[in-house]
């Protein structure tokens, strides 16, 4: 997992992403604005890193660095809930921005996914 991420955060130096140490599961924190430009490259590495997950533990993504996003990075995360789901891979958010959640919100997807802090 950690060479996927690192792959990743080297073609996006202005978003990098990082995995967080966890008890179970995975957490993945994301930086820097999710939009048209990097997209497809999140979406590819939640797609990778969700099918390599163990089934039945959880998948959080971590968005307290995440700075902008926009409909097509709240479609990448749509996209890795359904690939969670088939896998049945709980999904959720923590440390969402006001601004990232504002975002989601006008869109209507803030229900589609549990959001938590780093503390649960």
């Amino acid at each position: 997992m950690a060479e996927i991420v690192a792959d990743f955060s080297s073609r996006h130096p202005d978003a990098p992403a990082a995995l967080i140490p966890a008890d179970k599961g995975v957490v993945l924190a994301l930086s820097g604005s999710l939009d048209m430009n990097n997209s497809q490259d999140v979406e590819y590495l939640l797609s990778t890193l969700i099918g390599i997950a163990e089934m039945g533990h959880p998948f959080m993504i971590d968005l307290g660095a995440v700075n902008y996003i926009s409909s097509t990075g709240v479609g990448s995360l749509v996209m890795a809930l359904t690939n969670a789901r088939k896998r049945n891979i709980h999904l959720g958010l923590r440390e969402m921005t006001d601004k990232v959640r504002s975002v989601f919100d006008l869109l209507g997807f803030t229900s589609f996914f549990e959001e938590s802090s780093s503390n649960g």
